[in-house]
């Protein structure tokens, strides 16, 4: 069984690796700022970046509010989520097709939802989502962000990790950050020095969706996206598309062939990590799949 949290991990092209430093890294945040109580916030945010990276002391529990994209976000300063931005709005991952651009009254499930940035543009552009996110840091902050948005009625907050089954898993983050974590499957009877995270399947989180129809089904799970998809099979019949994030050949090969049993036909797929030998780091990419009747 596998499944996971966010799979934005910390060496997505660049964007997500050990974070930028210096001149680069401030350009490219300040770079999403849209007016200047922007600059100013993302100027603020990076003061306490630099000051937290050289104190003498543990600062990965430290957070901080910034707004951005005319948004206002509650982030963690050290936990590299600020770099999510750049992922959603800088590289348009979720974006490079019109079609699949959530719009007024979708019913999207983020799978993977992090502090809720992907959840939030969705539900700001008028969607109505689902976010499912294991790690409870990051769940409490994609609350708030829900919350400090005005967005609380158009998204429904799960603390969950999808998989094949229902059971109990510990959540495991490596580096003292909040992305690029993991759930592991447990025995609920075993001691484990992770926290517990339930887990759940796609149809059972659907299971009394006040829907027939998921208009977008994002997945960004850490590497547990053939087995979210294989606990999701009723889901995945009244699912028009899917955007997701894969980490291996094998595992787009993996999804690939669960698409396609369940109908799905491809639209886009790319690569914006290539394999890195020197790391041991493999292939990241997204892929887009829809079905051919969407009317």
């Amino acid at each position: 069984m596998g499944v996971g949290t966010r799979g934005s991990r910390l060496s997505v092209s660049g964007v997500l690796s050990a974070p930028f430093r210096g001149v680069a890294e401030a350009q490219r945040l300040l770079a999403l700022a849209k007016t200047r109580e922007e600059r100013v916030s993302v100027a603020k945010f990076l003061g306490s970046l630099y000051a937290a990276r050289v104190a003498p002391f543990e600062t990965f529990g430290c957070s901080t509010t910034v707004k951005l994209q005319g948004l206002t976000w509650h982030l963690g300063v050290r936990t590299s989520e600020i770099y999510i931005f750049e992922e959603i709005y800088t590289h348009a991952m979720y974006d490079r097709l019109p079609q699949y651009v959530a719009g007024p009254d979708w019913f999207v499930v983020d799978a993977g939802a992090n502090v809720g940035v992907f959840t939030v543009t969705a539900a700001s552009r008028g969607a109505y989502v689902v976010a499912v996110e294991p790690n409870q840091e990051c769940f409490e902050r994609l609350v708030r962000n829900v919350r400090t948005n005005n967005l609380a009625t158009r998204v429904r907050p799960v603390n969950a990790a999808l998989g094949d089954r229902v059971g109990v898993g510990a959540m495991v983050v490596h580096g003292g950050g909040t992305t690029g974590g993991v759930v592991v499957e447990a025995n609920a009877e075993e001691a484990s020095p992770a926290p517990w995270v339930r887990l759940c399947t796609l149809d059972e989180l659907l299971l009394h969706a006040d829907t027939d129809r998921i208009d977008l089904l994002k997945l960004d799970v850490e590497g547990a996206e053939v087995m979210a998809l294989e606990g999701g099979g009723r889901t995945l019949a009244r699912t028009d598309r899917v955007i997701l994030e894969y980490h291996s050949p094998a595992l787009l090969d993996g999804v690939r062939d669960v698409l396609e049993r369940h109908g799905f036909v491809e639209d886009l797929q790319f690569v914006y990590m290539p394999e890195n030998r020197d790391t041991g780091e493999d292939e990241v990419g997204m892929l887009y799949a829809s079905r051919p009747d969407i009317d």
